[in-house]
């Protein structure tokens, strides 16, 4: 039997080890999913909230709430092309801040612009230019 400090000192190895290895982890959750299809399925349908929330928080630092907060003061649509539907967070790479909520076409036009504001601009006007 484990005494309290012989545990908690095994814990800390424990995480740390899985931190340092997790490339190992993935490795076997994907192997495991390609095992048992049905269940990998069965689960994520039963996990799909949390997940979702779970990836908010990593990628954005946000909440669904936020998420939901942000949807609602847009009406749902995407702040460039005013087009209802699926939005995506929107985040400025190098800072991490959420800008806003875009349609994926927009967002992904952002991203290959690089999110350069003089690309973007010189873009609009070759498009004008040529009308």
């Amino acid at each position: 039997m484990l005494t309290n400090e012989q545990r908690e000192k095994r814990n800390a190895y424990m995480r740390q080890w899985a931190k340092n290895h997790r490339e190992y982890f993935r490795v076997a959750a994907r192997n495991w999913k390609k095992k048992h299809p049905e269940y990998a399925r069965k689960y994520a349908a039963d996990n799909r909230a949390h997940t979702r929330e779970k990836l908010f928080n990593q990628r954005y630092g946000m909440t669904l709430e936020q998420y939901e907060s942000l949807f609602e003061q847009q009406n749902g649509i995407c702040a460039i092309c005013k087009k209802p539907g699926k939005l995506e967070v929107d985040h400025d790479h190098a800072t991490q801040k959420v800008r806003g909520l875009l349609c994926k076409k927009c967002n992904m036009g952002i991203g290959y612009l690089m999110d350069d504001v003089d690309t973007m601009l010189a873009t609009a006007e070759y498009i004008i230019s040529k009308k």
